[in-house]
């Protein structure tokens, strides 16, 4: 499978699936199997993300280590700045 294909889809799936289980969370439905899903998703996306950077040389060591930290600690808000602003710079 492609990457691109892989870190993007994993991406949105994972947003989409958090979204949409917190959404039904609360409204006091069952959000449960999309929570699961969008956290299996994250973490499918964390270590593309991870792997693609560490892999990159067009970024110093110092950027990875950033990068690495930041998709560990805060997946949602390092990924979203990773894939809109940063991701093209990477590749």
């Amino acid at each position: 499978m492609n990457k691109e294909i892989l870190i993007k889809t994993s991406f949105f799936l994972y947003l989409g699936g958090i979204l949409l289980g917190s959404y039904l969370k609360i409204t006091n439905h069952s959000g449960d199997t999309f929570l699961m899903a969008g956290l299996l998703f994250m973490v499918v996306f964390v270590v593309a993300a991870i792997l693609e950077v560490q892999r990159s040389t067009r970024i110093a060591g110092q950027e990875k280590t950033f990068w690495t930290i930041g998709f560990i600690l805060s997946s949602g808000l390092a990924g979203i700045v990773y894939m809109t602003l940063v991701r093209k710079r990477v590749v």
